[in-house]
């Protein structure tokens, strides 16, 4: 982050109200004042408030007053002056309390500046501020629709997105959250669901470079979404069990549905063996070594076991595959025993 010559920094985000900037409830009056900040930046040449960095831009808008648009422009009607004044307002109660009532403003102001009785040498010297009139007057109106129909959308999002978590489709819910913040930004509703609904991980395969993808385990047939490319720190997963699906180019593909969550709380690390899998037997799915812990109630702790690699039915056997195995003889068959075996004192 630097400060330009003017004293304000790059990236800062000039145009938060002084509610969202404190991490306060914000509703379509936090845009009212955002537009004020913009209407004086193009009057003033600068913005409001300013600092070298974005902690100060931000303690400015919070407690701060800009200073007056008449002091940066000297002879700005006083219309126009007010306008803007009551749209920087910190208390949004003290704000315009509807794009209309802003918009009748604006034209208003526009009306006076082209009155031609008496005021023909005024619209040469305010042609900047009148054509900024006639475009915001004309665009305002469309633009607050706009905005306000995708916040309404959010937020009656969010009880979709508590339903689709509850039916245990994190993934889905994750997604339809995503959309609801880029028109929610800073609400703390929104916060407070997505520090419930995720976490970070971290991703690993050998070989590395392969691409990631997830979906909700309970929807097989939805597309599968990226995170992107082994090796993975700190990716932001929703909570939920998930099928993955880890692939890369002359290698091959690889699918699981490895646990999410243990006695100590969400699993960070993630680890595929793609090499492994590609080389399993038809049918099965190759598990790899691993360290396994565990606990039984009437048992108590188990492990830690160092597990060697082995590999498993992909798919569960139906009881009618199960029945066609014991009528062809089943466990009968010394040849499907590959240890000894002592219930009958027999080898």
């Amino acid at each position: 982050m630097t400060a330009t010559a003017d004293g304000t920094t790059k990236g800062t985000p000039l145009y938060m109200s002084p509610e969202q900037a404190s991490g306060k409830a914000i509703d379509f009056r936090t845009d009212l004042w955002s537009l004020g900040a913009v209407l004086y930046e193009m009057l003033a040449g600068g913005p409001p408030y300013r600092g070298e960095t974005q902690l100060q831009v931000m303690r400015a808008i919070v407690d701060g007053d800009p200073p007056r648009l008449r002091d940066a422009r000297p002879g700005l009607p006083a219309e126009i002056d007010a306008i803007v004044s009551q749209a920087l307002q910190k208390d949004p109660a003290k704000r315009y309390q509807s794009a209309a009532e802003m918009g009748n403003d604006l034209s208003a102001a526009l009306t006076a500046l082209e009155a031609p009785a008496g005021r023909v040498g005024l619209r040469a010297v305010y042609i900047v501020p009148a054509v900024v009139l006639i475009l915001l007057a004309a665009g305002i109106s469309v633009w607050f629709y706009q905005r306000s129909e995708k916040r309404h959308w959010a937020r009656e999002q969010m009880p979709e997105i508590v339903r689709l978590t509850n039916q245990k489709k994190p993934l889905a819910a994750y997604r339809l959250l995503q959309e609801a913040q880029k028109y929610l930004p800073g609400d703390p509703q929104v916060a407070q669901i997505a520090e419930g609904l995720t976490h970070a991980v971290s991703v690993r395969s050998s070989p590395p470079g392969a691409s990631v993808e997830i979906k909700d385990y309970l929807s097989p047939g939805d597309a599968w979404f990226p995170l992107g490319t082994t090796p993975l720190d700190h990716v932001k997963i929703p909570n939920g069990y998930l099928r993955w699906r880890v692939s890369k180019a002359g290698v091959g593909e690889y699918i699981d549905a490895p646990e999410f969550e243990e006695m100590h709380g969400y699993i960070p690390k993630f680890s595929f063996a793609l090499d492994a899998g590609v080389k399993a037997t038809e049918g099965m799915a190759a598990v790899p070594a691993t360290k396994y812990f565990g606990v039984i109630w009437s048992l108590g702790d188990l492990g830690p076991f160092d597990l060697p690699a082995f590999s498993i039915d992909r798919f569960e056997v139906t009881n009618r595959q199960y029945q066609e195995f014991i009528d062809k003889g089943g466990y009968q068959k010394r040849e499907y025993w590959k240890e000894n075996f002592f219930a009958t004192g027999r080898n």
